[in-house]
């Protein structure tokens, strides 16, 4: 798959996104200029990552180290996936609340698991949380190519079932 190709799945999977949210979410998000892009760190593949425009709590979002977003191209998860959606953080960093929200987060997106079990947690480096990542990986041997439909109503969900509760954090 070249780079137009994932650039434009990804495009459908945000579109979908956009048309399963809520009316008060779909106008409360958007991707950051330029995207989707090459993903920084992962070769042939495309990334498209989506943030509240109000940023609440204000230091927890950024588009370096904590956005939501959808990933497309071959690639090794859990198991060799076609692309993800998820929710990327790095807890510790300054722009993220230098570990304040780390706690909170992880139990918003444990509960979020229990109700969608192909998604999957994972807070690398435990207690110290190097990074978090929940996501839904769309495998190989599962789907014949990226559904980008099917992931852009995956990514509407998480959005809706997390982004409320993450922006209530900033009254606690």
């Amino acid at each position: 798959m070249i780079a137009g190709e994932r650039n434009e799945l990804a495009q459908v999977a945000w579109q979908t996104c956009l048309e399963n949210l809520p009316p008060e979410l779909r106008a409360a998000l958007s991707p950051p200029k330029g995207d989707p892009q090459p993903h920084p760190t992962i070769k042939n593949v495309a990334r498209l990552r989506v943030l509240p425009r109000r940023k609440l709590p204000p230091t927890f979002w950024s588009s370096t180290s904590c956005f939501f977003e959808i990933t497309i191209g071959i690639r090794s998860t859990t198991a060799l996936v076609h692309g993800t959606v998820a929710f990327f953080q790095y807890p510790n960093k300054k722009e993220c609340g230098s570990g304040r929200y780390y706690r909170p987060t992880i139990e918003i997106l444990r509960s979020a698991e229990g109700r969608r079990p192909e998604f999957h947690l994972d807070p690398t480096g435990g207690e110290k949380g190097a990074y978090i990542i929940f996501e839904r990986g769309y495998a190989v041997k599962e789907f014949s190519a990226f559904p980008a439909v099917h992931a852009g109503e995956d990514l509407a969900w998480l959005i809706t079932e997390t982004l409320p509760r993450i922006q209530a954090l900033n009254a606690t």
